[in-house]
């Protein structure tokens, strides 16, 4: 054997070596290396697909504006539909009951939104009441 080629073949098992305990000890195959490599392959194909970085900017585009406004235009036919249908069949109510039907005739005459709303609160209110009035009286 040639002395300089064992020298050399020392030499490379020592650096071998000394690369397997350097890598033993930081322990590169070990969960954090795992989550650490997962996340570098999140960010490469984010950045890949052209996704942003940060959680707090998100591109919305013009479907998900319409699906959410699509959601409200849902939501408020149904309080609307919910609201006509109980108001009709409180009015039948008043009209039907005998001890309400005073009640069921004073219709307010209003010309602007806000008489129409503070009319539609004062009625309910004396509705309540004459309710409360009824109940009452069919206890004693």
């Amino acid at each position: 054997m040639d002395p300089l080629i064992s020298h050399k073949q020392q030499r490379a098992t020592d650096i071998r070596n000394a690369i397997r305990e350097y890598h033993a000890a930081r322990n590169p195959w070990g969960p954090d290396h795992r989550a650490h490599a997962v996340f570098l392959g999140v960010q490469r194909n984010n950045a890949r697909r052209g996704f942003a970085d940060d959680d707090e900017y998100i591109e919305r585009g013009c479907c998900w504006y319409l699906g959410w406004l699509l959601l409200l235009v849902m939501a408020c036919v149904g309080v609307w539909y919910s609201w006509d249908r109980a108001a009709s069949s409180v009015q039948k109510l008043v009209v039907s009951f005998p001890a309400l039907r005073s009640f069921g005739k004073t219709h307010c005459q209003a010309s602007s939104f806000v008489q129409v709303a503070n009319c539609t609160f004062i009625e309910t209110g004396l509705l309540v009441e004459r309710l409360g009035q009824v109940l009452q009286s069919s206890y004693d």
